[in-house]
């Protein structure tokens, strides 16, 4: 309750608070504050409707593998998941993520979602790639994609496309209608976020953990960073899109769909948009309804 007052007193020039919380500390926040889940949920319905598979992006990596000739394999086999830790797991997450990489340990990463499979990309004889699929729940689970060390260069022919794609058609043809994308940042420009966009998912929840947002002053600055900064948002128990914006964009986004698309993550319940010029002095947030859910 006291960390907005020592914010402002210990960094005046702080643009933007952000405060780690969860379970019933967040009744200590009031409107004022944007809550943003730290990872939200999604799924993949199976098969991918025809609309998803015929979009432009997803036709031109699809024709990527077939052009780089990848095949897969479903294994279990103890040795060859050593090697996808060791050798494929452990360097994709720590090229992808630098200091900031979570590396677990390979006990932990097995043991979390039960016995997994592996998945392998081959290219020939050789597995280039893998990801792991646990049945350990209700529905399979996509997680801890991994790239060999020295084939990296295989990530521009679409070597993590192959994985989810031949992953979601092993899933299907056995018959599943769901799958578990896993977990992503509640930003929408995050990567792992936008990639599973293209396989068609959606969001189902957020995790209990969740940064509290607070602009702490009306400059200049602070607008035009929560402008570039697009998140996914939890208001009553529910999930939506939500925008900061001028009063130019929001024009433009009210008139433009296609506009709208960028922002809007399947499974909210809405796009909502801040107007940051209309809120200059005021301790609350208002919000416009852009787009519902259909």
């Amino acid at each position: 309750w006291s960390a907005e007052r020592r914010a402002r007193r210990y960094a005046p020039e702080a643009l933007l608070l952000f405060i780690e919380s969860g379970g019933r500390k967040l009744r200590l926040f009031n409107d004022s504050w944007i809550n943003i889940p730290v990872w939200v949920r999604s799924e993949i319905a199976l098969p991918m409707p025809e609309a998803i598979q015929k979009r432009q992006s997803f036709r031109s990596d699809l024709s990527n593998i077939c052009k780089a000739s990848y095949t897969h394999q479903v294994t279990r086999d103890p040795a060859l998941i050593e090697d996808f830790y060791h050798q494929m797991y452990l360097p994709y997450v720590g090229s992808s993520h630098g200091d900031s990489a979570i590396l677990k340990s390979k006990e932990l990463l097995l043991s979390e979602f039960g016995s997994p499979e592996l998945l392998l990309i081959k290219q020939g004889q050789t597995a280039i790639a893998g990801v792991l699929i646990s049945y350990e729940y209700e529905i399979p689970k996509i997680f801890a994609l991994g790239i060999r060390e020295d084939q990296f260069a295989h990530l521009r022919h679409g070597a993590l496309f192959a994985c989810y794609y031949f992953a979601l058609a092993h899933l299907g043809n056995a018959g599943y209608q769901r799958v578990s994308a896993g977990s992503s940042k509640g930003f929408i420009r995050d990567g792992v976020l936008n990639y599973k966009h293209k396989f068609g998912h959606r969001l189902v929840e957020p995790q209990e953990q969740c940064l509290l947002l607070k602009r702490l002053q009306t400059t200049a600055k602070a607008t035009e960073l929560l402008r570039e900064l697009p998140v996914i948002c939890q208001r009553n128990g529910l999930l939506y899109s939500l925008v900061f914006v001028n009063n130019e964009e929001l024009k433009t986004l009210q008139r433009s769909a296609k506009a709208r698309s960028k922002f809007f993550v399947p499974g909210s319940e809405a796009l909502l948009a801040c107007n940051l010029d209309s809120q200059e002095n005021s301790s609350g947030h208002s919000f416009i309804t852009l787009e519902e859910k259909h």
